[in-house]
């Protein structure tokens, strides 16, 4: 987070929404103040999986993060976190471009 912080992300966002303002963001994250913030700025160009859970412990949180690990493979670019093995995980299962937002 300190590396990766949510401001990248949106001002990534936003980059794109300049360039295509047609655009849709699929938001892969287990926090959920971090998912008000885009849905409160991004609206409905915020594509997300709402989850049950984010505990990893149990059969819910699990299948909700394999739920959003093969969504992320379908995007057509993954903007990623400073050393995620699940940004690393779903570029290489989509076999698409992951670009690394850090500071």
């Amino acid at each position: 987070i300190e590396r990766s912080p949510t401001e990248l992300f949106l001002n990534k966002c936003y980059e794109e929404l300049v360039s295509k303002s047609d655009i849709k963001f699929y938001l892969s994250t287990d926090d959920k103040n971090v998912e008000s913030i885009f849905i409160k700025k991004f609206g409905k160009k915020i594509l997300y999986h709402k989850k049950e859970t984010i505990d990893r412990d149990t059969k819910e949180g699990i299948i909700d993060a394999v739920i959003d690990l093969y969504n992320l493979s379908n995007c057509s670019k993954i903007y990623g976190s400073y050393k995620s093995s699940f940004s690393d995980m779903s570029s290489e299962i989509g076999g698409i471009n992951k670009i690394i937002l850090e500071k």
